[in-house]
């Protein structure tokens, strides 16, 4: 004869296990491109290019030692005009540390806007049906919207239109939450120790807007030498 604990353990034993909690937007779209890989990044090098329209051309260097979302960040490694700081470090409006701070925000959200979705606080919608604006494909859309106050670029808001797979195709980024949106693809993904960063990107035709990532490098798990995605194979 089996004693009340006996049955009791049996019982709980031959229960089912509970269901996995299903994920949030932000996280679906941040696991898509491995967010639970990014601890194994020890150093990310990458040049930010874009050209505007009217022919300007933005280039800048930087060299990134992640510690979540933030760090250790130098722009234009290895050059006379070398600066360094800490993402975290308090910088008075003007300084040349404020300004490469506001860049490297700007930057760096292009490089890994994916993992901002659980990395800050934006409020992110379910998704539903939409058409992308370029390419007229037919996806699903998410809206993710920072808060109306604080960070260097407050209210700001992204409808990102999604793959099957879950990763980005296209976005339109609204300044400010307003209505009009500057839309640009999501191509050429690289993948290093798991995590997937977008490449390329390119307004509608005719926009003259194209950004990219020509030099991308990136250090991990206690490497030596870096697996460089693009730029110095």
């Amino acid at each position: 004869m089996r004693t009340l604990p006996t049955l009791i353990l049996s019982a709980a034993l031959a229960a089912p296990a509970p269901a996995a909690l299903a994920q949030s937007p932000a996280e679906s779209i941040a696991s898509a491109y491995g967010v639970e890989h990014w601890d194994r990044i020890d150093r990310v090098d990458f040049t930010f290019h874009v050209e505007l329209p009217g022919g300007k051309v933005v280039d800048r260097d930087w060299s990134w030692e992640p510690e979540g979302s933030g760090g250790r960040v130098t722009l234009r490694p290895g050059t006379d005009e070398e600066l360094s700081f800490h993402t975290s470090d308090a910088a008075e409006p003007g300084t040349d540390v404020f300004e490469a701070q506001k860049n490297f925000v700007n930057d760096s959200y292009w490089l890994a806007f994916p993992f901002q979705l659980v990395w800050s606080d934006p409020a992110v919608s379910e998704p539903v049906e939409a058409e992308a604006p370029i390419s007229g494909d037919v996806t699903r859309k998410v809206t993710a919207a920072w808060p109306a106050a604080g960070g260097f670029t407050p209210g700001d808001a992204y409808d990102l239109f999604l793959s099957e797979d879950g990763r980005i195709v296209e976005w339109s980024f609204r300044r400010g939450g307003g209505e009009e949106g500057r839309p640009a693809t999501w191509t050429h993904e690289q993948t290093a120790a798991g995590v997937t960063f977008a490449t390329e990107h390119a307004g509608p035709e005719g926009s003259g807007f194209v950004l990219s990532f020509p030099r991308l490098r990136v250090w991990a798990d206690g490497a030596d030498e870096p697996t460089a995605l693009r730029g110095d194979r």
